[in-house]
């Protein structure tokens, strides 16, 4: 029999406190134990991890307390696992297998840009994309799913004679309704409702038409409730509780899929919604330009140029601003969720608005303008989708359940005094643009170094970004007590901060995510 001996990457680390509660008999061999069972990929994602070992966490499969009631899960190692920092950082308090699951589709989604619902059941649905046997009476639905016969009863909707029914469907048998629907999936919001899915009772049914064919056969095709099914279809429902359409007029299916998703509560229908987040003084602008040109969309650069030649200087810093305030304005940016800016200075918020968008989201949004039209610009969706992300990263680093201000003259925590350390305006300019931007700039070509988000981060930059967030708020920096350098912080200059931290720089960050 031939021993073979694990090889363990020099990053990889086991910190002292999980070796420690190990059982006496699995500490010496923990960490090739470990590696070994992680065959060097994350647990969650279920993707590679680094190859030096770096950037990985060790955790508990059963967390060491789940809920309010029972134990906890013990530390041994059929219990840890290994994972990307940031996988295990997404995982939160959520069940290991739920966690896998959302993190794994968002691993999915971000790989190819602008899947559909389509592309989730080709994906994850095994024969998917069924016909089904059908039989209609004026009051009585009866579908055939294979072995299966349901029947329910037919109802008329009065504003439009369009006759509807209820009834659970196997997964097998939706197809997308590529017609009527035009959006994409956005894994964010599954993972939403996946979470609230896995202990909430879906509340709605999901949306489509029964379209007959030949043979008594028909398509069933869902046009709104997409990312609802998405979320089921995780949790690994084989039901999918549906309304359905009987032969509706298309036209009509097309109208109510406009006003379910822009006129009542849902996410925006367009390929894009940069359009409309503009403010109503360039919406004008716009409607302006389209009247002159036949209706056509205006490109950045294009709308730029309508205007005339003494004030385009200007209102190109105004089209840019109103990217930037989107990215503020965003529903899912934490900051603005857990309302941790306010409008003015004040103790009791670590930063403004005013300083979030100048200093963080402005250096960070490319200020060149794009040729694409504006109703329809992909690049700028990317780029605000993934600063809002790498904010939020910034935000639980360094904010959430950890900002706790304090009345004047009442001591504060050190985790508030680092938080407060980290948004002053020089320190914010030296970590983001002379640290953070620089290092982050070493996984791109030189021609997109100014346009860093506009396409979707690889797998191998996200992990760098978030890695490079992680590591700089996790910095001792924050903590100093040295007068020295508590001056550096208070004079809000970036040269200040570098005379005062030399050892600091993109190439020390890159250099300590490589565990060099």
């Amino acid at each position: 029999m031939t021993n073979t001996t694990t090889i363990v990457p020099p990053g990889f680390k086991l910190s002292k406190s999980i070796r420690d509660e190990l059982p006496p008999s699995e500490r010496a061999s923990a960490r090739e134990s470990l590696w070994q069972k992680s065959r060097g990929r994350c647990s969650l994602c279920n993707e590679p991890l680094a190859v030096d070992g770096t950037a990985t966490d060790v955790d508990h499969v059963k967390a060491r307390k789940e809920g309010n009631e029972g134990e906890g899960g013990v530390t041994e190692l059929k219990n840890l696992y290994l994972a990307h920092k940031s996988c295990n950082r997404s995982r939160k308090n959520l069940s290991y297998p739920l966690a896998a699951t959302v993190i794994r589709f968002g691993r999915w989604s971000t790989a190819h840009p602008r899947r559909s619902f389509g592309d989730v059941i080709n994906h994850y649905i095994e024969n998917g994309n069924q016909r089904v046997v059908v039989s209609l009476s004026d009051t009585t639905a009866t579908l055939t799913f294979g072995s299966i016969e349901r029947s329910a009863p037919i109802y008329e909707d009065p504003a439009t004679r369009t006759k509807y029914f209820f009834m659970n469907v196997p997964i097998e048998y939706i197809q997308n309704d590529e017609g009527t629907q035009p959006r994409f999936i956005e894994h964010d919001h599954v993972r939403t409702l996946a979470i609230d899915f896995s202990d909430r009772p879906v509340h709605e049914p999901s949306n489509c038409r029964l379209v007959s064919c030949d043979n008594g056969l028909a398509d069933l095709k869902q046009f709104d409730g997409q990312h609802k099914t998405t979320a089921q279809i995780l949790l690994k429902r084989t039901e999918i509780p549906m309304k359905m359409y009987v032969d509706p007029d298309p036209a009509m299916i097309n109208n109510l899929v406009v006003q379910i998703q822009q006129g009542i509560k849902k996410r925006p229908l367009s390929t894009t919604d940069t359009l409309q987040k503009l403010d109503k003084v360039m919406q004008d602008k716009v409607a302006a330009y389209k009247a002159k040109h036949d209706g056509k969309s205006p490109s950045e650069s294009e709308l730029v140029s309508d205007q005339p030649l003494q004030d385009q200087a200007k209102f190109k810093k105004q089209l840019l601003a109103n990217f930037e305030w989107a990215i503020l304005n965003h529903e899912n940016l934490e900051l603005k969720k857990q309302k941790l800016f306010s409008t003015k200075l004040d103790k009791k918020f670590p930063l403004t608005d005013r300083v979030l968008v100048t200093k963080i989201i402005r250096p960070l949004v490319c200020q060149e303008l794009l040729d694409e039209p504006l109703d329809n610009s992909i690049a700028r969706e990317n780029e605000r989708e993934a600063i809002v992300q790498l904010l939020n990263r910034v935000t639980d680093n360094m904010l959430t359940d950890k900002w706790r201000p304090q009345p004047q003259g009442v001591e504060e925590d050190i985790m508030t005094l680092q938080a407060r350390a980290f948004f002053m305006q020089g320190a914010i300019a030296w970590w983001l643009k002379s640290i953070f931007i620089p290092a982050l700039q070493g996984q791109f070509l030189k021609q997109k170094w100014k346009r860093l988000f506009l396409e979707p981060l690889s797998e191998v930059q996200q992990e760098r970004l978030d890695g490079y967030i992680d590591l700089i708020c996790g910095w001792d920096v924050w903590s100093t007590t040295d007068e020295t350098h508590l001056a550096a912080w208070r004079s809000n200059t970036v040269t200040a901060v570098e005379k005062a931290f030399p050892e600091y720089s993109n190439v020390s960050l890159v250099n300590q995510f490589a565990g060099t």
